[in-house]
């Protein structure tokens, strides 16, 4: 990793993929995944786990509400042809989401991402593919209970996974509301 590890602090400016937190008086501006800069606090302080990316005319911080998501970024970043601006679209799927792509090995999900071609969808599947939350296996709550809900309905591990997928995400919806329109989603595939 980085020696920036985190950084916390009162966020003295705010865009949409981009905060300033100031850090003992040194306002530090860390790039953030588009749209997130709403879920952090307006007062008090915020913490982010950073990354410092360096490269020869380039020196950005990169920060992420959970380590888990800037380990999935260090990953992205770690595959030819994926940038920093790259991965950051990916990591709008949210971790787990993008996971249970990858293991479904659905590239048109991931070409969906601005900047990710056809090619480039099919080597993030190729070397991230079992690698990646312990074999890309979805954490207890959220999207695992949906794909839980689908295998009760009758559909494999794989099945559930690439169906849900191809659902658009919408945090407003409920498990159930969601388990309905990958289910829909599942029996309009199989029509084709």
């Amino acid at each position: 990793m980085s020696f920036l590890e985190y950084v916390r602090g009162p966020i003295e400016g705010r865009g949409v993929d981009w905060v300033v937190i100031d850090v003992g008086g040194l306002g530090i501006r860390v790039n953030v995944p588009a749209g997130s800069t709403e879920a952090l606090p307006t007062g008090g302080d915020a913490r982010l786990w950073t990354y410092l990316y360096v490269r020869e005319d380039v020196r950005a911080v990169y920060g992420f509400r959970t380590p888990d998501d800037r380990a999935v970024f260090v990953q992205l970043l770690g595959l030819s042809g994926v940038g920093p601006k790259m991965a950051m679209s990916l990591l709008l799927m949210g971790v787990d989401r993008l996971a249970a792509t990858i293991e479904a090995g659905d590239e048109a999900a991931l070409a969906k991402t601005p900047g990710v071609g056809k090619k480039t969808a099919q080597r993030i599947i190729l070397e991230l593919r079992g690698k990646m939350r312990g074999g890309g296996e979805l954490a207890a709550g959220g999207d695992g209970d949906i794909v839980e809900g689908l295998i009760g309905l009758g559909l494999s591990r794989a099945e559930a996974v690439a169906v849900l997928a191809a659902v658009p995400l919408d945090p407003s919806r409920t498990i159930q509301e969601t388990i309905m329109l990958a289910f829909q989603a599942y029996g309009a595939r199989k029509a084709r």
